[in-house]
């Protein structure tokens, strides 16, 4: 059976927003790596393993870096959380408009503060970045039901599941988990050259992607945009 093409043009839509915030993720997962020294700020199963192993190496300082990043994810995800549960369906936009605002502040800090004031300037990007890919996830974890968040681990099993499905007589649809995978890898890389050639500025080009999409979701208000948790 054909889909309607209102139909067609929602699954598209919900696709698409699934890309472009899985990119955003992979660049500012990049940038933080670098800048942080080996911490991620969207890939908490990575803080979680260096967690346990400085507790292994008895590595106090390190350990509280990783702890500290894992928290203020959960607490980026809650407050995203409650959003979306006490506002209507344009929450989503306005979570990624604050998101933007995290980022640029985390950009920014690198231009604003003077050179002696540095750690400073990481420190702050560092509660925003974490913060932001928070609420992200949050952001993506309702998006008309699709099941995404701001790493690849969950991806690549879906791709896996639709593989087994192939191999077993069933369609193949793996564009959407496929597309997700390369929108990561493609904003990490990019992420990564950024962080190379401007330091922390490489975090605004995910500040005004973030603050792009939430703009475009507030002058289209899809319908698919609707919680349904």
């Amino acid at each position: 059976m054909f889909k309607s093409s209102a139909t067609w043009s929602q699954a598209r839509g919900q696709v698409w927003f699934s890309w472009v915030l899985m990119g955003i993720a992979g660049a500012t997962d990049a940038v933080g790596f670098l800048l942080f020294a080996g911490l991620y700020v969207s890939f908490m199963s990575g803080d979680a393993t260096q967690t346990g192993v400085q507790l292994g190496q008895w590595n106090w300082s390190p350990v509280l870096k990783f702890l500290g990043a894992q928290l203020l994810f959960v607490c980026g995800v809650a407050m995203g959380h409650v959003v979306l549960h006490r506002a209507h369906r344009l929450s989503s936009a306005y979570l990624l408009l604050g998101e933007g605002a995290l980022l640029a502040a985390a950009g920014l800090a690198a231009v604003a503060l003077p050179a002696d004031l540095r750690p400073v300037a990481v420190f702050i990007a560092f509660l925003c970045t974490v913060l932001a890919m928070g609420l992200q996830n949050a952001v993506l974890h309702q998006a008309g039901g699709t099941p995404v968040g701001t790493m690849v681990t969950g991806t690549l099993v879906r791709l896996g599941r639709t593989l087994a499905t192939r191999l077993t007589g069933g369609p193949l649809n793996a564009v959407s988990d496929f597309g997700q995978w390369l929108f990561f890898v493609s904003g990490a890389a990019l992420g990564a050259v950024g962080f190379s050639t401007v330091g922390a500025i490489a975090f605004l080009p995910s500040a005004a992607a973030a603050l792009a999409v939430a703009v475009t979701l507030l002058r289209v208000r899809p319908h698919w945009l609707e919680h349904t948790d």
